[in-house]
């Protein structure tokens, strides 16, 4: 090996010419095979308009389920709010009753006397003050020689 060349050229010349050798094909002529369909086309038509109808009815039944699930929760909402208005109802005229109740004055003075140990007063007196003689003047402010002068004309 140590004598060969690296690279030839002249590979290509060295090469024998082969000659292209025909794949050995025959043909043999034979006749075009028909479908033998069961089916002719009126039937593939009327076929798919059953199928087409059966869809929008299928449709039409989804549709129809769905309003009527939407009708009965909006009927269970109704009746559950008209059960909270009933008791809404009801608890304002207990409260009411309770009100009147409470403000009755034979039931005020019942609830003093039991429960918060209060008695009605032995005697009554009353107080009268002297009128007041602290003057203003015209700006708001506490004015110290009216005042002396109300105080003079009250003795």
């Amino acid at each position: 090996m140590a004598g060969a060349p690296a690279y030839r050229y002249d590979t290509a010349v060295q090469q024998p010419v082969r000659e292209r050798v025909q794949p050995s094909v025959r043909v043999v002529p034979g006749q075009k095979q028909e479908k033998h369909s069961t089916l002719s086309n009126f039937h593939v038509v009327v076929v798919k308009a059953v199928v087409a109808v059966l869809a929008v009815v299928l449709c039409i039944g989804f549709i129809q389920v769905g309003l009527a699930s939407a009708a009965y929760s909006a009927a269970s909402a109704s009746s559950e709010l008209r059960s909270e208005i009933a008791t809404m109802r009801s608890e304002g005229q207990s409260l009411a009753v309770q009100k009147s109740l409470i403000a009755s004055p034979s039931n005020l003075r019942t609830m003093a006397t039991e429960e918060l140990k209060m008695t009605a007063p032995g005697a009554a007196a009353t107080i009268t003050l002297e009128p007041d003689v602290v003057a203003i003047d015209a700006s708001g402010n506490l004015s110290l020689t009216q005042s002396i002068a109300q105080a003079a004309a009250l003795e």
